[in-house]
């Protein structure tokens, strides 16, 4: 009989949620599947501790994830989307939250993103009845993808800053290095105080 280590178990008892990313950590590559996944989750269950999902994917995006742990039986405490823009109820998908990027700092990072001659990929997200939420996704850009990397459609319209929606993400596809690290330091100088600026992959 194996007993675990007195100091693990004391560091656990006071862990009341595991959050986990999506991208690189449930799923690495082309696997989604979930045996190994489920056996730490059920691990979990006898220390009380809730599990739940934070990710830079949209709620279309997470889908696949969410869905199939309901379908095991996993029941979801608040979920975290967007990189933290957006959080949802982990049992029905209503939204719990949102933090909308403001007017001005949208259409500051949209100019950036012209001057720059960069595929933004702006993100909306607002509720419907029931707060259910709608997400859409708009790109002014004539050689935009017809769909993002979670499989959304994207919407092209003339020009993004006369849309009027809730956006709260925007994917700059910068095509070399150079020009994401350049992007970066602007944005940076120019709107860190008034945005969060992250990268993803390469």
């Amino acid at each position: 009989l194996i007993t675990p280590d007195r100091e693990l178990v004391e560091k656990l008892s006071r862990v009341r949620l595991v959050l986990m990313d999506i991208d690189g950590t449930l799923v690495t590559g082309d696997n989604i599947e979930f045996g190994n996944v489920l056996n730490q989750l059920r691990k979990l269950r006898p220390l009380d501790i809730g599990f739940s999902i934070a990710t830079g994917r949209t709620i279309a995006g997470a889908a696949f994830v969410t869905e199939r742990l309901r379908e095991l039986g996993r029941l979801l405490p608040p979920m975290i989307t967007y990189n933290g823009a957006v959080v949802l109820s982990g049992s029905d998908n209503t939204l719990v939250s949102r933090h909308l990027i403001e007017r001005g700092a949208l259409d500051a990072l949209i100019q950036a993103a012209r001057k720059a001659g960069v595929c933004a990929l702006a993100y909306a997200c607002h509720a419907e009845f029931g707060f259910a939420p709608k997400e859409t996704v708009y790109s002014e850009a004539h050689d935009a993808p017809r769909f993002d990397f979670n499989g959304m459609p994207v919407v092209q319209v003339a020009d993004l800053l006369a849309v009027q929606d809730d956006f709260v993400a925007v994917l700059l596809d910068c095509p070399t290095l150079q020009t994401k690290e350049s992007l970066i330091l602007g944005l940076q100088a120019d709107l860190g105080d008034r945005l969060r600026i992250t990268t993803s992959g390469p």
